[in-house]
């Protein structure tokens, strides 16, 4: 959907095709959204001699759970297997090939992160230049672009669409659950052998088991599961991440911390494909009551303009904490303890 400035919610409402599944938009904004919440409250600066980053769930383990509603990074690659089974069946019907499909996915992906490269590349020559050797230099370039995974391995997600989408349709459920039993034994080969190396497998693997469950809601099968199925999936999900962070050998938190021995994300792990389906199962039970409010005109207006630029917001999301701390300890002014309830 195009926006204009002048576009009012009424219009962007009327302008809406009855058959738009919205509450994917929903998910899509949500996502992110809790993502960059999730890093300004997680990210810490200690603004030493050097500066140097740290993390409030390494000073406050007790909060290390609240990542597995906060990390909710498999729900857009969810919504990536959506709009790529939509956006493949529609090139097709133009028809156009794979190339027109790869050209109109990353095109609106790829356009606000050529504008970010580009300024972040003046601004760091430009403090190299100023300042060559001052450590909040080579702090500023690390935090800023760490946005910049998340492009990588989804611009992957796109370019196999047509691969897994044809594999989805030939094998379905037996799909994913390959690629589970992949990432398990990714995991175990690196727990348990020199071959920890292998573990980078999983950054494939593990997105595009999130990236797959998408077409089971493009073909209408998840819509189909009823309430008690759903609650079935969230429980299994949930028991299964609390069985591998208690009894099994993997973190609680579902994010990286600071020097750990074993992450859930870099690279992700078995435990981020069960957070996937219980985060799933989850926005699933919560389909219906959304749906009704986004029928609310200025609810659906305010989740098309967040939508609108997304992209930009997540990448510039982490440079706007760092340009806000910035000023704030260079004004002198307090922070409060990490991990208190003024923090």
């Amino acid at each position: 959907m195009t926006l204009t400035a002048s576009m009012t919610a009424e219009t962007l409402s009327a302008a809406t095709p009855k058959n738009r599944d919205r509450y994917i938009d929903l998910v899509r904004a949500v996502s992110i959204c809790v993502v960059i919440f999730g890093h300004w409250l997680i990210t810490v600066i200690r603004w030493g001699d050097p500066p140097s980053p740290d993390n409030l769930l390494a000073v406050a383990p007790w909060l290390q759970p609240i990542t597995w509603l906060l990390q909710i990074m498999p729900l857009f690659f969810v919504v990536g297997g959506f709009s790529n089974a939509l956006s493949l069946a529609s090139t097709r019907r133009r028809g156009g090939g794979y190339a027109d499909f790869l050209y109109h996915r990353l095109e609106r992906l790829l356009r606000p992160v050529a504008v970010f490269l580009a300024v972040w590349v003046a601004v760091a020559a430009s403090l190299l230049w100023v300042a060559p050797t001052h450590p909040v230099v080579g702090l500023a370039a690390v935090i800023s672009v760490q946005p910049l995974w998340f492009i990588g391995l989804y611009v992957l997600v796109i370019a196999l669409a047509p691969l897994t989408l044809a594999a989805h349709r030939r094998f379905g459920l037996a799909v994913p659950l390959a690629l589970a039993g992949a990432v398990a034994l990714v995991d175990w080969t690196r727990m348990n052998t020199d071959l920890a190396m292998i573990g980078a497998l999983n950054f494939a693997l593990v997105w595009l088991f999130a990236h797959q469950l998408g077409y089971f809601y493009a073909d209408g099968r998840l819509l189909r599961l009823g309430r008690g199925a759903l609650l079935g999936l969230a429980v299994a999900a949930l028991a299964a991440l609390i069985l591998l962070t208690t009894m099994g050998p993997y973190p609680m938190s579902m994010v990286g911390l600071p020097n750990p021995t074993f992450s859930n994300m870099s690279p992700p792990s078995l435990c981020i494909v069960a957070l996937t389906v219980w985060l799933l199962a989850l926005a699933m039970l919560l389909r219906g009551p959304a749906t009704r409010l986004l029928e609310r005109v200025r609810v659906w207006a305010a989740v098309v303009q967040v939508n609108s630029v997304i992209m930009t917001i997540f990448l510039w999301h982490l440079t706007a904490l760092l340009v806000s701390l910035s000023v704030v300890f260079w004004l002198g002014l307090s922070i409060p303890d990490v991990g208190t309830a003024g923090w």
